[in-house]
């Protein structure tokens, strides 16, 4: 008997605003079973520790360059 290997792929959707990056999470999510986590959660909560409730393009971007500033590059990817 043969045992199958099970691998977790991740798959990065990135694009510029607008593009369908949406449209495409949802499809792989219905037709392939994917889950979907967002980047963007993580800067909700850091945003949320510091008392910050409006969730701006400019507050994620602001939260997302502190966070790159104090951690490095990667700390998002």
């Amino acid at each position: 008997m043969k045992i199958k290997k099970k691998y977790i792929v991740y798959v990065g959707v990135v694009g510029q605003i607008a593009v369908g990056k949406g449209v495409l999470v949802d499809y792989l999510i219905k037709k392939l079973d994917f889950k979907s986590f967002s980047l963007s959660s993580i800067l909700h909560i850091e945003l949320q520790k510091k008392g910050i409730k409006e969730f701006t393009r400019k507050t994620l971007q602001d939260m997302g360059d502190d966070l790159r500033h104090r951690h490095g590059d990667e700390v998002l990817a």
